[in-house]
């Protein structure tokens, strides 16, 4: 007699030897290839007593609800393993309708004695009619969950559970109908005994690959993808595994697809298979990192891939020093076959039970009687649906998959058809110890305005003086690379930014409208936003489509296939208001729940955005004050609970030390940092473009962090955020913060890379287009507050668009003007000298319209005035001037006495303060913006057309361009 100890099929009973003759046929070697990848089987006992459950319909096998389950008391620390098979049946008899598998698991695969639950990766095949599988553990009842759904007869599907293992060592499994069954180990958890190892902490869904956007065609039959997993969407450099939900889709026919730590052989394993051409299936994976920091996908039929990550698995090096937390439990929590369905697009937040220190909860998430295809999806509720899926469906089906989800105010499932759902709870993570500070690693940066390659000339570096080494800094992907690379050195990190992520941007995203932007930000794993000045460029109505996705009103989708889906991380906007109703425009704040701690962000811009845009895009808006604005949001706040609060403002200050210092801060704001209440424990700052690390005391006489991180990707600042666990509240002595350079020596961000080919493949045509040559380098002011030979030669160009509405002067405002050109620069293989299209889209991106005014000398004097205002951001702001006009400047004489009136030349002749000119302006400053409100004052408004079609229309006139030089303001 010979006897498999490992798997026996019972009716609670034991198992029963039977002898190798009582063995049924295996599967045959290559049908166990398409779907499984197996070579080796185990003996199974033939017996099959059927347990007396009454079949249910083929739309809905999905067992009843049961009570809770009782907890364990103990928390259990988790041990990844390389893939292992444990059991086939396909080496024996299937089982029987109604049957219950035991599959022993202690003392298997190096499982220890001690261990209490296992992850599995539960496969059934050859199906005899459509049904459920539900795993416990061996020896307790049924609980009234399943774990694995089937539509059909011969169909094959894989699920992944949790399970505590009974008193016998063994996991049972149920089988309503008689199907094959095939159960791979993924890891083990034990009693948590040293500090650090083990333990489960959920990170907000993050997609990390797609090869529907990256490959084409699919991935091959026998193709093996490796994706890194350390470093990225939260997963630090300790991790010992990562939870992922894996989808393939668009299969060239039946087969699986085994996911396993790199650097290892592929193991007797599979994870996720595919009944025949063109399926759409996911499961959830739990594998441990490879040596390299990766993981590999193989697909042995060829199909796209996806891989979602959840959470990680903390190594034994990990800085929480917390024990490993997993605590086993059953329950059905959600089931709306009783009532209407889940409509299509909504969202439902699961009720919980009582789940004392649960920071994240495993549950099986169930989409059944579907009207169409579609995904449902599970997410922290707070966080919002993050464009990530749990499991994917056709109309009739029911397929079950696992999911993990930080608790951050619950967890909700979003369904995209109308289907019913059902969701049972299989355990939860709870936080570390209470004697343990919570160590948040915030990472953040500003002013990215959509820079997408490395910044260029002066901008290349941060200036000698901010930085002597002068250090190539900037671009998307060694951006990605530097902000990976930090959240690997920390167990909880959140990424933030403090506006004008778009507006201002150069050509490869500003003629997208900033899709480009938006998409490179969520692929490098931004969580959140405030709004800046330059967020609302082309008005409220075009920011709520960048939050909220949706084509272009007027060039309508970039990629009409995948249209543009928003943006996944929220913009925050307390202090911005519809002035009618007083109701925010965007969300005034974000929480964020890590390790059972909540931290709070405030986002807002400066009051003075209204004149710093076009006011055509903000009409009805109010921009309220910032410190009014942040004390009252802070104060919700901590109503709610919240005690640790950052504040990311769009205003800032200016310091003359290095990126790391903060030498002489001044700006608006030192008086804003010291007005916000105490409640608020740090200020993430941007809009000078400025780099600084500095300590302001709050109103209370405290010291707290401000910070900033210059512009255009150059720049992150990480601070290390110890939080009282018993209190909640941020300990500001052991605060700290440093400005990191991000240097182009580091490794391209692949996903970056390929987000910029993308984009690139359709711009070429466009932004590769000759439209004149340079006989001289042309330079904007690096400070704005100097003439500048750029500048003027816009206003010369803007001139002559406009002689046709008798303009006779033309003046440009220098923030405007957002990149030099150089004879050297070669943007798309261009000659040096010429100028592409791209490159001066890239100095003129705004889209602005050319205005034609009529104003007297005593006003126009004004508005020169206005060039020196010392409340503005940036006091000093000189225009560009136009060929013909001239005046002198006194730098250091007295603010709204710097121009002398005698000094106030028109080809010549002194300028008349009653007499009337013909004066061209873009429709900004025609508005008042960056503060020169005598524009308002001009009448006999005119249309000139585009500011950037009269700049190239300049340009191929006028070729080779010289220079215009920069004599036609005299500083006195």
């Amino acid at each position: 007699m010979e006897v498999d100890q490992r798997l026996c099929q019972i009716a609670y009973a034991g198992c029963h030897a039977v002898g190798a003759t009582d063995r049924g046929q295996a599967m045959s070697k290559g049908v166990r290839r398409s779907f499984l990848g197996v070579t080796a089987g185990v003996a199974i006992v033939s017996a099959s007593v059927a347990v007396g459950l009454a079949p249910t319909a083929a739309n809905a096998p999905l067992p009843a609800p049961a009570p809770m389950a009782a907890a364990a008391a103990a928390t259990h620390a988790f041990t990844p393993v390389t893939p292992v098979r444990l059991a086939d049946t396909r080496r024996g008899t299937k089982p029987a309708a109604g049957a219950v598998v035991e599959v022993a698991v202690r003392g298997e695969a190096g499982v220890p004695a001690d261990a209490a639950a296992v992850v599995l990766n539960v496969t059934a095949t050859e199906s005899t009619a459509a049904g459920f599988v539900a795993a416990y553990p061996a020896g307790a009842p049924w609980p009234g969950t399943s774990s694995l759904n089937l539509d059909a007869v011969n169909q094959t599907r894989a699920a992944q559970v949790t399970v505590g293992l009974g008193a016998n060592g063994r996991v049972a499994l149920f089988t309503e109908r008689g199907t094959h069954l095939v159960v791979d180990l993924a890891g083990y958890y034990t009693p948590a005994m040293s500090a650090g190892a083990g333990r489960l902490l959920a990170v907000d869904p993050t997609r990390v690959l797609d090869t529907r956007r990256t490959s084409a065609p699919r991935p091959s039959a026998d193709a093996t993808i490796s994706v890194p997993i350390r470093g990225v969407a939260g997963v630090p450099a300790n991790a010992s595994a990562v939870v992922a939900n894996v989808t393939v889709t668009d299969s060239a026919g039946a087969g699986y697809v085994t996911v396993y730590p790199s650097g290892v052989a592929r193991p007797v394993a599979s994870n996720v298979n595919v009944n025949g051409p063109g399926a759409t299936i996911a499961n959830l994976v739990t594998v441990p990192v490879g040596a390299t920091g990766a993981i590999e996908l193989y697909t042995n039929a060829g199909a796209h891939l996806i891989v979602d990550v959840l959470a990680f698995y903390t190594g034994s090096t990990s800085p929480t020093g917390s024990r490993g937390l997993f605590v086993p439990a059953a329950q059905r929590l959600l089931d709306t076959r009783g009532a209407s369905r889940l409509a299509a697009g909504s969202t439902a937040a699961v009720p919980l039970p009582a789940m004392p220190g649960a920071a994240s909860v495993l549950v099986n998430a169930v989409a059944t009687e579907a009207t169409g295809p579609g995904f449902i999806s599970v997410f922290p509720t707070a966080g919002g649906y993050r464009t990530t899926s749990t499991q994917n469906h056709l109309a009739g089906n029911t397929v079950a998959n696992s999911a993990i989800s930080a608790l951050d105010g619950g967890f909700s499932v979003r369904s995209e058809a109308s289907a019913h759902l059902v969701v049972d709870l299989a355990g939860w993570f709870t936080t570390g110890p209470a004697d343990q500070p919570v160590m948040v690693q915030l990472l953040s940066f500003n002013d990215y305005h959509g820079h997408l390659a490395p910044p260029g000339g002066a901008d290349a570096t941060l200036g000698a003086t901010l930085d002597p080494s002068a250090t190539q800094v900037g671009g998307a992907e060694y951006l990605a690379t530097t902000l990976a690379t930090r959240r690997g050195m920390a167990d909880l990190s959140i990424t933030a930014t403090a506006g004008d992520l778009i507006g201002g941007t150069p050509f490869l995203s500003g003629l997208f409208h900033d899709e480009p932007a938006v998409e490179t930000l969520d692929a490098m794993g931004l969580d959140v936003s405030g709004v800046g000045n330059h967020e609302f460029d082309e008005g409220l109505p075009e920011l709520l489509r960048m939050q909220n996705g949706g084509c272009h009103p007027t060039d309508g989708c970039s990629f009409p296939s995948d249209p543009y889906d928003g943006a996944s991380f929220p913009w925050l906007a307390a202090n911005v208001v519809h002035r009618a109703t007083g109701a925010p425009v965007l969300p005034p704040t974000w929480v964020k729940t890590l390790d059972g701690v909540k931290v709070g962000f405030i986002g807002m811009t400066l009051e003075d955005t209204p004149t710093l845009v076009a006011q055509s895009g903000i009409v009805g808006l109010e921009f309220r004050d910032e410190i009014v604005s942040a004390n009252v949001a802070a104060a919700q706040l901590d109503a709610q609970g919240v005690k640790a609060i950052v504040v990311l403002l769009h205003e800032g200050g200016l310091q003359s030390g290095t990126f790391g210092q903060c030498t002489g801060i001044s700006g608006p704001i030192v008086a804003i940092a010291e007005g916000i209440s105490p409640m608020v424990d740090m200020l993430v700052t941007g809009h000078t473009h400025q780099p600084y690390i500095c300590s302001v005391n709050d109103p209370a006489g405290n010291p707290r962090m401000v910070t900033s991180a210059s512009s255009f990707g150059r720049v992150v600042t990480e601070t290390n955020l110890p939080i009282d666990r018993a209190t909640g509240e941020v300990v500001r002595a052991t605060v700290s913060s440093t400005n990191l350079l991000v240097a182009r020596t580091v490794a391209k961000d692949p996903t970056q890379t390929a987000i910029i080919a993308k984009w690139n493949a359709l711009s070429a045509p466009k932004a590769n287009r000759v439209v004149g040559t340079l006989g001289a380098d042309l330079l904007r002011s690096a400070n704005r507050d100097t003439e500048s030979s750029l500048g003027n030669l816009i206003a010369d160009a803007q001139l002559a668009a406009t002689t046709t509405n008798g303009a006779q002067i033309a003046l440009m405002n220098p923030g405007g003007v957002r990149a030099d050109l150089k004879i050297a620069d070669i943007a798309g293989g261009e000659q040096p000298g010429q100028v592409t299209f791209g490159e001066a889209f890239g100095v003129q991106p705004f889209g602005n319209l050319l205005v034609t005014v009529s104003m007297t000398g005593t006003q126009l004097e004004q508005a020169l005035e206005q060039q020196a205002v010392q409340t503005r951001g940036r006091p000093v702001l000189v225009l560009g001037v136009s060929k013909g006009f001239t005046f002198a400047y006194n730098a250091t004489g007295p603010f709204g006495d710097r121009i002398d009136p005698a000094s106030m030349l028109l080809n010549g002749t002194l300028i008349d303060p009653a007499a009337t000119y013909r004066v061209t302006v873009n429709n900004f400053l025609a508005d008042g913006g960056d503060g020169f409100t005598a524009f308002t004052l001009g009448t006999n408004r005119t249309g000139g057309g585009d500011d950037l079609v009269a700049f190239t229309n300049y340009l191929g006139a006028n070729s080779p361009v010289a220079s215009p030089g920069t004599d036609r303001i005299v500083e006195r």
